[in-house]
C-alpha cells in the first residue's frame, strides 16, 4: 500500500462501510465494504484504504452518484428523492457535487484543447 511516498503493510485496523450501489431488480443494493486502515511508520499517521469506485468518505458508489445526477437532469431532485427513497438533501448534495466535478472536468478539457490549439 502506497502512503505519502512510503510503503506500509501494517494494518492498523479496519472498518466496515455501508455503501449504496445501483439497484438490482428494483431493490436497493448496499455493499458492506471492509476498509483497511494503515499506520505510516515514518509519521505515525493513520490512512484509510481507497477504492476507485467509491470516493473517500462517501456512502454511495461513484456509479450510483452518477445515476442520481443523470436522473435529476431529466426530472426534479424531489422526484428522484421519492423514487430512490433517500432524503431530498442527500440527492441535492450529490447532484451539486457531481455537477461541480463535471464542470471541473469540462474546464480541464477546454484548457487542454486551447493549449493544443495555441501551440500549433
Amino acid at each position: 500500500m502506497f502512503l505519502l511516498r512510503f510503503f506500509s503493510s501494517h494494518v492498523h485496523d479496519w472498518r466496515t462501510r455501508k455503501v449504496r450501489d445501483l439497484s438490482v431488480l428494483g431493490k436497493p443494493l448496499f455493499l458492506f465494504v471492509r476498509v483497511y486502515r494503515y499506520r505510516c511508520h515514518n509519521c505515525n499517521e493513520v490512512f484509510s484504504q481507497t477504492f476507485e469506485s467509491i470516493s473517500p468518505n462517501k456512502h454511495q458508489t461513484n456509479r450510483y452518484r452518477e445515476y442520481l445526477y443523470e436522473m435529476c437532469i431529466g426530472s426534479t431532485i424531489q422526484e428522484v428523492s421519492r423514487k430512490e427513497k433517500i432524503p431530498y438533501t442527500t440527492v441535492e448534495r450529490i447532484f451539486y457535487s457531481v455537477a461541480k466535478e463535471k464542470e471541473k472536468e469540462h474546464l480541464e478539457t477546454l484548457e487542454s484543447v486551447l493549449e493544443n490549439n495555441e501551440s500549433h
